[in-house]
């Protein structure tokens, strides 16, 4: 589905558009929990989902594979 993913965090929204497979990277976030926010283009007719995350610094945070339903 086309999508944007946010990580969320109190006042901060960072964002980054996935890859033709769907991986997609955040690069720099400060360490703290977040909000992964996965926002579907209305046109898709897929659901918005939402998760959360720990950042650690100098860890890559895995989040798994994550399906959008109709």
């Amino acid at each position: 589905a086309n999508a944007v993913v946010y990580a969320i965090r109190a006042n901060d929204t960072f964002s980054a558009m996935p890859a033709i497979d769907g991986r997609f990277l955040f690069c720099g976030l400060p360490e703290g929990e977040y909000t992964l926010w996965f926002d579907a283009e209305d046109s898709t007719g897929f659901e918005d989902y939402t998760q959360p995350a720990t950042v650690t610094f100098g860890v890559t945070t895995d989040v798994g594979i994550i399906t959008l339903l109709p």
